[in-house]
């Protein structure tokens, strides 16, 4: 095992990510002599660590590491370094798919209040939005659109808990919401949620709104639309 560290060791000093520094005593030549007997020979390696005619250095500005500190202890730290960073872009793919996440809740949460809001406003009878298949619609986008926010929930919780790989967040697919056809309908859905968050705020999104309140929904969402972009 301990050879094994050494080869890692090497590996890790020719790429940069450790430092071999010879002691200020080595000057030139003799420098280049102890930097090179080091990566040939362990046991000139391990004498020269443990005489200290050399130290170990995590990368440019890391910590700085000599006898009698084993030289093993730069490898848990390089180890220890990655596994910090491997959390971290883990925390920064876990937070930006929670916020496609409520992205696509808001999306659905619009898409409702602009199918109550022209129910309200009864510009069509029931007949014509039945022909024009304006239910139909609805609740086939309602439909797809929940059902992906509840696997994309249920996944979420197993990739925090251990049970699925991160990448599988990162390979999860929603429903569209941008492209041809689709833009116009996104960008109503988000005036309509950027109203009712103005206008209800705190208010839990499963009490329905009564028609005076669709009407200020509307009029706030106006005003949102002419300050659009």
């Amino acid at each position: 095992m301990t050879d094994d560290n050494f080869q890692r060791l090497k590996r890790l000093i020719s790429e940069n990510k450790i430092l071999l520094l010879p002691h200020k005593k080595y000057k030139g030549i003799r420098q280049m002599i102890v930097y090179a007997r080091c990566g040939i020979s362990k046991k000139y390696f391990e004498k020269a660590y443990n005489n200290g005619s050399i130290i170990l250095q995590m990368g440019e500005s890391g910590p700085r590491i000599g006898y009698p500190i084993p030289w093993e202890k730069v490898l848990e730290g390089e180890l220890n370094e990655k596994k910090e960073e491997s959390n971290q872009n883990k925390n920064e793919i876990i937070r930006s798919f929670e916020i496609t996440i409520k992205k696509h809740e808001d999306q659905l949460f619009g898409i409702y209040l602009f199918y109550e809001g022209i129910k309200e406003l009864k510009i069509y009878d029931e007949e014509t939005l039945e022909e024009i298949g304006f239910d139909y619609h609805y609740n086939n986008i309602m439909e797809r659109g929940q059902e992906a926010i509840s696997e994309a929930k249920e996944l979420l919780k197993k990739v925090k808990s251990g049970k699925e790989d991160i990448k599988t967040l990162q390979k999860f697919e929603f429903p569209p919401i941008h492209g041809p056809g689709l833009d116009e309908m996104t960008q109503r859905a988000s005036l309509l949620v950027k109203a009712y968050e103005k206008l209800f705020p705190n208010r839990s999104r499963e009490i329905p709104l009564t028609p005076e309140e669709h009407e200020k929904l509307r009029e706030e969402a106006i005003k949102n639309f002419e300050n659009y972009g």
